[in-house]
């Protein structure tokens, strides 16, 4: 069971309260599968589990689209122990919307467990959107899909590479269009037609910020001269070409990159941001297009050719132990005292700013996994594992399904049937009942209007109003009582 977070108010209907839309979840839940059920919150935001018999488990990647790749196998295992522990137990998932981060997890667990026949990622995440109506470019984002392929890799035993990287430098191909360019305090004269036309050039003044287990380990801001102070946030526009960020920092595992631009009023405004792991990137240079980051997609602000170059290189272990365990330079370390300046911004100017700090009291569950990713041989014993049991039942399903009959009374028999999802439905055959627009179906169709029997195609041809929340052909049973 999906849904969106249950104790939102409703953005539709302003009588649905945040309370009321929890007590309706809690009412329905209990009333179906009371005793039976267990919540995954995947959403960062808590709220009264006690109104669910506390049957929530709060799974934290604070900041990432997706759950890192090690606690994304802890989640799946949790599930899979709820589900087994009885036939007629059922897991709720959900996020902020219900959508991304729901479906990443809901696509790798028909995966990890075989449901249905699916053995790749990709398809059920396509699957999954089918049955929602909408397409995998609406329903996720493209640093979720990234992740999606990132578990495909582990499903077919491909280890992510284990030693940490040296972020070198980070390229922007130029500066897409978010502002224009704030008033120079220099003694020009303001009728000057070349400073009028500078001022009213449009670009952004970026700052790069790199996260790591949902903590802000570095920030900088773009490199355009050498005479340029750390605390100096350029402004760049598209006729200043390429655009450097000097990083200089060792990273390893899930890594959360995201762009800002800071306006004249002093706001901050993300323009992108991308999550990915260096244990899957190609070697020495990542490129992400325009299509590959999270809000550029979409966004006219940039060119279509815009793109991303994340340059590495490999270090040595002093390197990376300096960098990664240490946390007692003072020059590392990022300030506290935000109270003392005049804008919240200034902070995140300087450049080659770390932070080590750690809350006491704040699980951070994902870097445990991550750390388990690469050090923990049983980890990849357990995949290794289930890819032998998930290909044994393959080439037991195909053998089924050579003898399978057209009776329905065989369908829990079929491979691309399971008890998550029912019978796995069939789109290119169901095309015509969702609208298809081939010119034969739909000449039958106006054929069969002067027939006895009309409203009972036409309502047979009809999408119903529960197909969009049905994932297998549970409700199949539903359409013969209507004809009956």
């Amino acid at each position: 069971i999906t849904t969106s977070h249950p104790s939102l108010q409703s953005a539709t209907d302003g009588d649905i309260t945040p309370d009321r839309k929890l007590n309706a979840v809690a009412h329905l839940l209990q009333r179906r599968h009371g005793g039976r059920y267990m919540v995954w919150n995947m959403s960062e935001l808590e709220y009264d589990y006690s109104v669910l018999d506390d049957q929530v488990l709060t799974y934290q990647f604070p900041g990432s689209p997706s759950p890192p790749l090690g606690l994304l196998l802890k989640l799946l295992l949790s599930i899979e122990s709820w589900l087994k522990a009885d036939q007629r137990n059922v897991a709720v998932l959900h996020c902020l919307t219900g959508r991304g981060r729901t479906s990443t997890v809901l696509a790798a667990f028909l995966c990890w467990t075989n449901e249905a026949g699916f053995n790749d990622p990709n398809i059920a995440l396509e699957y999954i959107a089918h049955c929602r109506r909408t397409t995998v470019e609406n329903l996720t984002i493209p640093s979720q899909r990234r992740y999606v392929s990132y578990f495909s890799n582990m499903l077919d035993g491909v280890r992510p590479s284990q030693p940490p990287l040296l972020l070198k430098r980070i390229i922007m191909s130029e500066a897409p269009k978010f502002g224009k360019r704030p008033p120079s305090s220099s003694t020009e004269q303001d009728n000057d037609s070349a400073n009028s036309d500078k001022k009213s050039e449009l670009g952004c003044a970026p700052y790069l910020q790199i996260f790591k287990a949902g903590k802000l380990v570095f920030t900088t801001a773009a490199s355009m001269n050498y005479s340029q102070s750390k605390e100096e946030l350029p402004f760049c526009t598209p006729t200043d070409g390429p655009i450097s960020f000097p990083i200089e920092t060792v990273v390893q595992g899930d890594i959360l990159i995201r762009c800002r631009h800071l306006t004249r009023k002093g706001q901050r405004v993300s323009m992108f941001r991308a999550a990915f792991h260096t244990g899957y990137i190609p070697p020495k240079v990542l490129r992400l297009t325009k299509a590959q980051l999270d809000g550029a997609c979409n966004d006219n602000k940039f060119k279509d050719d815009f793109f991303l170059d994340m340059i590495f290189e490999a270090c040595d272990a002093s390197m990376a132990s300096k960098h990664l365990l240490s946390g007692d330079d003072p020059d590392l370390e990022i300030e506290e005292n935000k109270t003392e300046m005049h804008n919240e911004a200034a902070s995140r100017r300087a450049t080659g700013t770390v932070s080590n700090e750690s809350k006491p009291g704040q699980p951070i569950t994902a870097s445990a996994y991550d750390s388990m990713l690469h050090r923990d041989s049983r980890f990849w014993d357990v995949i290794a594992e289930r890819r032998k049991k998930n290909m044994r039942l393959k080439d037991e399903g195909s053998k089924s399904s050579e003898k399978k009959s057209n009776d329905d009374n065989s369908v829990g028999l079929s491979p691309f049937s399971g008890p998550t999802i029912g019978r796995r439905r069939d789109f290119a055959s169901m095309s015509g009942k969702f609208g298809s627009s081939d010119k034969e179906s739909s000449s039958s169709d106006k054929s069969k209007k002067s027939s006895s029997n009309a409203p009972a195609n036409k309502s047979s041809k009809a999408p119903s109003a529960i197909d969009a929340f049905s994932i297998g052909g549970e409700f199949d049973f539903m359409e013969k009582m209507r004809t009956t």
